[in-house]
């Protein structure tokens, strides 16, 4: 948490948003400052392409924490702690390109016959 929390401070486009917020906080009311970190809606918010978001995919969906679950349960277990912009897209992708999931396909149609 604290590596995420510094590398947030560093991060020009949560700079850019947390600046006005503390300003005029009534201006923004999805959004919240608390401990120097921006939360929407109670969840923690990251800018979009923000260089822990493969982390965060990764913990959430392949470690015991995860437990290698589909879109849904990785979406959901993602979705009661953070927030950020095509989040449901990024989980689709993630899931869709995982490795084991592609070496692990099974055949969808109908066994052939005898060669005739």
């Amino acid at each position: 948490m604290d590596k995420l929390l510094h590398s947030l401070s560093q991060n020009a486009a949560y700079v850019e948003l947390r600046t006005p917020i503390a300003q005029n906080p009534n201006a923004h009311s999805d959004f919240t400052i608390h401990n120097n970190t921006i939360l929407q809606q109670g969840k923690i918010w990251l800018p979009l392409g923000h260089e822990f978001i493969p982390t965060l995919l990764e913990e959430f969906h392949k470690t015991s924490l995860g437990g290698h679950t589909w879109v849904a349960k990785t979406l959901h277990h993602l979705q009661d702690n953070f927030r950020w912009s095509y989040m449901r897209h990024d989980v689709r992708q993630y899931v869709a390109h995982y490795d084991i999931y592609q070496q692990t396909k099974y055949e969808t149609h109908r066994p052939t016959g005898l060669l005739q």
